[in-house]
């Protein structure tokens, strides 16, 4: 029987912040002329080489990708900016693979507040 892991607001908020502009930029540039296509969000956790529980958050479009030249961590555009900060906030790292389309791959540590049930929890 696997183990229910819950995210801390310390946790929760940053990730949604995340999502929101992986999304919101995947919305405005990764389909051009209003192509069809798809963005698909996932989080799951698993372990380590280190038996250290982590949290892979998965954002993931079937657009027209990134530039090959581009490094995303360090441009000058707000929202990846602010990705690329919050990921470290949370002490995680986060990669970007064009396959097609964009899949940016987060991993972030289990926080001790994150696996606590907190009494207004459903």
């Amino acid at each position: 029987m696997s183990k229910t892991h819950y995210l801390s607001m310390d946790t929760a908020v940053p990730c949604s912040l995340i999502i929101s502009e992986l999304v919101s930029n995947a919305l405005k540039y990764a389909f051009p002329d209003r192509n069809a296509g798809e963005i698909s969000i996932d989080l799951h956790h698993s372990q380590d080489q280190n038996q250290s529980t982590n949290y892979t958050l998965v954002v993931r479009d079937t657009g027209i990708g990134f530039p090959a030249d581009l490094d995303f961590q360090s441009c000058s555009s707000l929202g990846l900016r602010l990705v690329n900060t919050l990921t470290h906030q949370l002490g995680g790292t986060i990669s970007l693979d064009n396959e097609p389309g964009a899949v940016f791959t987060l991993t972030l540590p289990l926080l001790v507040e994150d696996n606590q049930k907190n009494p207004g929890d459903i």
